[in-house]
C-alpha cells in the first residue's frame, strides 16, 4: 500500500474512531447518572416514502464518468419504516464504457442511532440492463458500513466503507472508503444553500482489477454547492481523480477533472 493510501486510510480510521468516541462518551455519561434516570421514550415508527428524478450533465461515480461525459436522466424511489430503509435508483449509462444502457441500483439496510451518531448498515446491488460484455457479468454487490454525526448546528461529517467480493466485470474483491462533510448556509431569498465535499479511495487485492483498469488503486474527490427550494435542488459540483493510465485507455479520459450540474425533484 502506498504512503498516500496509508494516509487516506488513517484519516478514515480517525473519522470513524472520533464518531465511536463521541458515542462512547455519551454512553459513559448515561451510565454515571449525569442524565436523568427516566427511560427515554421509544422512537415513533412511521412509514415514509418518496420518489425522485432529474438530469445530470454527466453521471460521475467515484470520479469516473459512467455515460461517456454525456447528460444522464435518473429516477428513484425510497421507502422507510423506523430504522429500516429500501430503495431503487436508475440512470442512463454508456454502452461504450459500462457495456450497458442503464444502471439499476437496488439497496436496503438499517440506520440505527446511537447517541449523536447515525450508523448505516446496508447492501447495494448494481444491475445493468442489456449487457454487451459477452460471458462477463457486469452486475455486482457491495456491502456498506457508514457513520455520520452533526458536530455543530447545520454541519454534518461522516464516512462510508464499501466492500465488494467480486466487483463489476468480475474483477475481484474491491474496497472503497469515503469521508465527507457538509454545511447548510442561511437562507438566501427563496433558496437554502449548502456546501459539501467528499474524498474517496478505492483499491483491490486481486490482479484482475489492475489488469482490467490499468491501475490497482486511486483517489477521487468532489466539492460543490447546492441550492434547494421547495421540492427542487440544483447542484454544482467539481469532480477529479488521480487516475493516470495513458496509452489511450478509455478510463483515463473519463476520470479527468470536470464540472457536473444536477437538477433534481423529490416528492412528496
Amino acid at each position: 500500500m502506498t504512503l498516500r493510501s496509508k494516509l487516506i486510510s488513517s484519516v478514515a480510521a480517525a473519522t470513524i474512531a472520533g464518531l465511536a468516541m463521541s458515542t462512547a462518551a455519551l454512553a459513559d455519561g448515561m451510565a454515571g447518572g449525569s442524565l436523568k434516570d427516566e427511560p427515554a421514550p421509544a422512537p415513533e415508527r412511521q412509514f415514509t416514502w418518496s420518489v425522485n428524478g432529474g438530469i445530470m450533465s454527466d453521471y460521475v461515480f467515484r470520479g469516473v464518468s459512467q455515460n461517456d461525459e454525456d447528460p444522464s436522466i435518473f429516477v428513484g424511489a425510497d421507502v422507510g419504516y423506523g430504522i429500516f430503509y429500501a430503495g431503487i435508483w436508475a440512470a442512463e449509462v454508456s454502452e461504450t464504457f459500462v457495456a450497458s444502457n442503464a444502471e439499476i441500483d437496488l439497496y436496503a439496510g438499517i440506520k440505527p442511532v446511537v447517541g449523536p451518531v447515525t450508523f448505516d448498515l446496508g447492501v447495494i446491488y448494481y444491475a445493468y440492463n442489456d449487457q454487451t460484455a459477452g460471458p462477463i457479468n457486469v452486475d455486482y454487490v457491495e456491502l456498506k458500513l457508514g457513520a455520520s454525526m452533526s458536530p455543530f448546528e447545520n454541519a454534518t461529517i461522516g464516512g462510508n466503507f464499501f466492500y465488494s467480493p467480486d466487483y463489476t466485470f468480475e474483477t475481484g474483491t474491491v474496497y472503497t472508503v469515503e469521508g465527507y462533510a457538509s454545511y447548510t448556509l442561511p437562507q438566501m431569498w427563496i433558496f437554502t444553500p449548502s456546501v459539501s465535499a467528499l474524498v474517496g479511495y478505492q483499491t483491490s487485492e486481486d490482479d484482475a482489477y489492475a489488469t482490467f483498469n490499468g491501475f490497482d488503486e486511486y483517489v477521487y474527490w468532489n466539492a460543490g454547492f447546492t441550492l434547494a427550494v421547495e421540492k427542487l435542488s440544483f447542484d454544482f459540483r467539481y469532480w477529479d481523480s488521480d487516475i493516470e493510465v495513458g496509452g489511450g485507455a478509455v478510463v483515463d479520459d473519463l476520470a479527468d477533472e470536470r464540472f457536473v450540474f444536477t437538477a433534481k425533484v423529490v416528492l412528496p
